[in-house]
């Protein structure tokens, strides 16, 4: 359950990001800016000392994914409600 709920906001902050970003900026460089957010945002939560910065294993592909999603997901919207 705790898995679910952690991809479903995935999804919700990639679609928040785009909606966000677009009122500032146009809809490409939104999506660039809101993939860089999610990239960097899984690099933080998995930087410690022991490992590389760019190791990103299953999980934070998973993450990667989802947020991916959202953003596709986010573009969708905006073109739906311009």
């Amino acid at each position: 359950m705790k898995e679910i709920l952690d991809q479903f906001l995935h999804v919700l902050a990639g679609i928040i990001l785009v909606i966000v970003f677009v009122q500032f900026m146009p809809l490409p460089l939104a999506i660039v800016f809101a993939l860089t957010t999610g990239i960097v945002r899984e690099i933080y939560q998995r930087y410690d000392k022991d490992r590389r910065w760019y190791d990103c294993q299953a999980g934070c592909r998973l993450d990667l994914f989802f947020w991916t999603v959202g953003i596709v997901l986010g573009a969708v919207i905006y073109y739906a409600w311009r």
